[in-house]
C-alpha cells in the first residue's frame, strides 16, 4: 500500500544485589573517588524503563527514599503499566495488573538496576548474613517506570512495541533494561535492522536513551551457546553473563564425623527454577547412592524392580534417602528426573553437583518436577567431589550435614557462565556481539511476594540490568555524552576474565570487550560516537559498512593475506589535554597489528577554565583523532577460514590522566 515503508514481525520472546554494584565499581562513582570532578552520584535525576514481567509496587526496593529526593509528589516508581493487553504496537498499556506474578523476574531486574538500598532492619527481612547487611541497585537513586510485557505464557509481540512507545512518550527515560530474548536463541535477531524490538529501540537510542539487553541463555531446546547471541543491533549494549566473587545463598555443610574438611563447609547452593523456599535449617545425613550416582533410571541398581516411587525402573530403591540429603551427580538424564527420583526415595533435600569439574554452576530447569515442595539445589563440581570423597572416606560412618537458609561464600569472579549465549553472529558477521559482560550468576535482588520478596536468579537477564544501572550513573556524570559514547567508555575500560573452566581467557566472541569496571569507565580519556547505524540506507548494511561503524571493537571475516585488512576509528578527547601512545597485542606471531598514528594528542574543546574556554597554548591537540588500525597476516600466517584470531590495541595516556583504553580485534584470514 502507498505510504508503507516496511513490514516486519513482532516476535514472541521469553524472560531471559548484594555484591554486583560493588564488584563492578559503582561505589567509586557513588562517593566520587573515580569521578574526575570528585562529585559522586547515585543516579539522581535518571529514570529507568524496565520492560519485563511487572513490578512489586510495595517492595522497599521501590519506596520513596528521601535521601534520593523521592516523595509522594516525586515518587521513585513513576509509573507501572500493564502492556500485555495491547492489541496494536501503538496501543495503550492499560492492562489490569502491572504487578509481577510470574516468578519475580521483572522485580529482580529492575531492582538490580535501580533498587533502593535495603537493609536487614527493613521488613520484609533481607536474607543476608555477615559481613553484609544490605543490598542495592547499581543506580539506587534513579527513578523507575515499569512496563509489564510478559504474561504467564509469552513475552513480547505487541506488548514490547507498546511499552517502547509509552516510555518514549513519557519523555524522561534515560536508560532501558530489556532482559528479554527470542524463544529460540538468537534466530529472531539475525537481522536487527528489520527485527521488531531491536529496530524499535533504535529510535530510543537516537533520542539519547541508553539501552541494555541480555545476550540470551541456553535452554532445553538451545543447548550450545556459540553463535546464537541475541540482540545484535549495534545500537544496543548486549550483555553476557559472568560471575562475581562472592555469593549469598543457601549453603550446605558437613557437620561430622569428627572435624570435616574445610572444603565441605558453607558450600553455596544455587536454587533451581522452582526450588521451594527454605525457611528453616535442614539437618540429616548427606548420602549418595553409589551404584547410581546420577540418579537416572538404571538397570544396575541392586533392586531394579523397585523404584523411587514403588514402580519398576526408577533410579533409586525405595527408602534409599529417607530423612537424608541426597547428593547426586549431574549426568545423562534431566534435572527433574533426578530430583523426583531422590524425593521419591525419601530425600528431604536434593543437591546435584556438576559432572564437569571446572564448569561452574548452572540454573536447573525444574519445570518438569512432579514432587511437591521440592527442595533442590546445584553446586560446582569441586564442591560436589569434596563431599563425595568425604562420604567415601568416612564409611561406614554416616556424614551428618545441614543446609542453612542463608550462607556467605567466596567464588572465582569474572568467569563466563556456561549458559551465556555468544558470537560470532550470522546476522551481523562483521560486528562483535556481545558487547560486554557483567555479573549475572547467582544474583540476589528483590522479587515478588510469592517468592519471599528476595531471591537468587541467574542468567543474562541478571547481567543486563547491571549495565542499565551503570548507564544511568554514566549519564549522571556526563550528561552530554551520547548512548554510543557511554557504551564506548564502558567497553574501552572493561577488564579481562576466563571461560567456564576458570583458566582459559575469554574472547571477544564470548563477552565482547570484557567485564564492566565503572571505576575506570568514569575516567575514560576519550570516547567514540556513532552517527549513523544505517550507513548505506539499506535494511542490512554491507560487511564494509558494519566494519566502518565507530565501535571499540573491530572484526573482519575475510582478512586478506595479500593486502591485510584495516578499520578507521574516530576518538573524541574528553580530558583538558592528553598525549596518547598506542601499543598492540598481535592475534598470533604471524598476524601483525599496527596503528596510525601511533602517538597523538587530544584536547577537549568543551572544557572551560575559570569561565573561559582554554586557549590553544594550554589545550594542545585536536578534539578528535582519526585512527587507522591494520591487521596484516604474514607469509606464514594460518590460512584456515574457520579459525578466529583475537588481538587488541591499547591506548595509554602519558600522564595517567586516564586508565588505559583497549579496542578488541577479531579476524579470520582468507586464502
Amino acid at each position: 500500500m502507498a505510504g508503507v515503508k516496511a513490514i516486519y514481525e513482532t516476535p514472541q520472546l521469553k524472560r531471559d544485589t548484594f555484591r554486583g554494584p560493588t564488584f563492578i565499581g559503582a561505589p567509586a562513582i557513588w562517593n566520587g573517588s573515580a569521578v574526575p570532578s570528585g562529585l559522586g552520584t547515585r543516579g539522581q535525576g535518571q529514570t529507568l524503563a524496565s520492560l519485563d514481567g511487572g513490578t512489586n509496587s510495595t517492595h522497599p526496593s521501590f519506596a520513596n527514599d528521601a535521601s534520593c529526593g523521592f516523595s509522594i509528589a516525586t515518587p521513585k516508581l513513576k509509573s507501572a503499566l500493564d502492556c500485555t493487553t495491547a492489541s496494536t504496537p501503538t496501543g495503550a498499556c492499560n492492562g489490569p495488573n502491572p504487578e509481577d506474578v510470574e516468578g519475580g523476574h521483572g522485580v529482580h531486574t529492575s531492582s538490580t538496576a535501580a533498587g533502593n538500598v535495603v537493609t536487614t532492619t527493613i521488613d520484609p527481612t533481607l536474607p543476608v548474613v555477615a559481613p553484609y547487611n544490605s543490598i542495592s541497585g547499581v543506580a539506587p537513586c534513579a527513578a523507575i517506570r515499569a512496563y509489564k510485557m510478559c504474561d504467564d505464557t509469552t513475552c513480547g509481540g505487541n506488548a514490547t512495541l507498546a511499552a517502547i512507545n509509552n516510555f518514549m512518550a513519557a519523555g524522561d527515560v534515560t536508560a532501558v533494561n530489556y532482559s528479554i530474548g527470542p524463544t529460540a536463541g538468537g534466530t529472531s535477531s539475525t537481522n536487527p535492522w528489520s527485527n521488531g524490538s531491536d529496530k524499535e529501540f533504535l529510535a530510543a537510542v537516537q533520542s539519547g536513551i541508553f539501552v541494555a539487553a541480555s545476550a540470551g541463555n541456553t535452554s532445553a531446546t538451545l543447548t550450545t551457546p556459540g553463535g546464537r547471541v541475541a540482540h545484535q543491533g549495534p545500537w544496543i549494549m548486549t550483555v553476557a553473563n559472568s560471575t562475581q566473587d562472592e555469593v549469598m545463598s543457601a549453603g550446605i555443610s558437613a557437620t561430622g564425623p569428627g572435624t570435616p574438611p574445610a572444603n565441605t563447609q558453607g558450600i553455596y547452593l544455587v536454587p533451581g527454577s522452582t526450588t521451594a523456599p527454605l525457611t528453616a535449617q535442614i539437618t540429616g545425613d548427606i548420602a549418595m547412592y553409589l551404584p547410581n550416582i546420577e540418579g537416572c533410571t538404571d538397570a544396575v541398581a541392586p533392586n531394579p524392580a523397585v523404584s523411587d516411587s514403588g514402580t519398576p525402573g526408577g533410579g533409586f530403591p525405595a527408602g534409599t534417602f529417607t530423612g537424608k540429603i541426597a547428593l547426586i551427580q549431574r549426568g545423562d538424564c534431566n534435572f527433574s528426573v533426578k530430583i523426583d527420583n531422590a524425593i521419591g526415595a525419601g530425600a528431604i533435600g536434593v543437591v546435584i553437583y556438576n559432572n564437569i569439574v571446572n564448569f561452574g554452576t548452572v540454573s536447573m530447569d525444574m519445570s518438569a518436577v512432579t514432587s511437591a515442595n521440592a527442595k533442590a539445589w546445584f553446586i560446582e563440581g569441586p564442591s560436589g567431589l569434596a563431599l563425595k570423597n568425604f562420604i567415601a572416606s568416612s564409611a561406614p560412618n554416616a556424614v551428618p550435614g545441614k543446609i542453612d537458609p542463608v550462607s556467605y561464600g567466596l567464588r572465582q569472579g569474572d568467569v563466563l557462565n556456561s549458559g551465556s549465549l555468544r558470537g560470532p553472529s550470522a546476522g551481523v558477521t562483521d560486528l562483535t556481539k556481545p558487547d560486554i559482560t557483567a555479573p549475572g550468576t547467582d544474583i540476589l535482588a528483590a522479587k515478588d511476594p510469592a517468592n519471599d520478596n528476595y531471591g537468587l536468579m541467574s542468567g543474562t537477564s541478571m547481567s543486563s540490568p547491571h549495565i542499565a544501572g551503570a548507564g544511568m550513573l554514566m549519564k549522571s556524570l556526563h550528561p552530554s555524552w551520547s548512548p554510543a559514547e557511554i557504551k564506548s567508555a564502558m567497553m574501552l575500560t572493561a577488564v579481562s576474565g576466563f571461560r567456564e573452566n576458570g583458566t582459559t581467557p575469554w574472547t571477544p566472541d564470548d563477552v565482547g570487550s570484557g567485564r564492566i569496571d565503572l571505576s575506570k569507565a568514569a575516567r575514560a580519556g576519550f570516547v567514540m560516537d556513532v552517527a549513523n547505524y544505517f550507513p548505506s540506507n539499506t535494511t542490512r548494511p554491507s560487511v564494509a559498512d558494519q566494519r566502518a561503524m565507530n565501535f571499540p571493537s573491530m572484526r573482519n571475516t575475510v582478512c586478506s593475506k595479500a593486502t591485510g585488512c584495516n578499520w578507521t576509528r574516530i576518538v573524541r578527547g574528553v580530558l583538558p589535554a592528553g598525549n596518547w601512545t598506542a601499543t598492540v597485542t598481535n592475534p598470533s606471531p604471524d598476524i601483525t597489528l599496527s596503528v596510525a598514528p601511533s602517538t597523538f594528542a587530544l584536547s577537549n574543546e568543551s572544557i572551560f577554565a575559570n569561565g573561559f574556554q582554554s586557549s590553544p597554548s594550554t589545550n594542545t591537540g585536536a578534539s578528535t583523532q582519526s585512527l587507522t588500525i591494520t591487521a596484516q597476516p604474514g607469509a606464514g600466517a594460518p590460512v584456515s577460514t574457520t579459525t578466529w584470531w583475537y588481538g587488541k590495541v591499547t591506548f595509554t595516556e602519558a600522564n595517567n590522566l586516564s586508565p588505559p583504553l583497549t579496542m578488541t580485534v577479531a579476524i579470520k584470514v582468507a586464502n
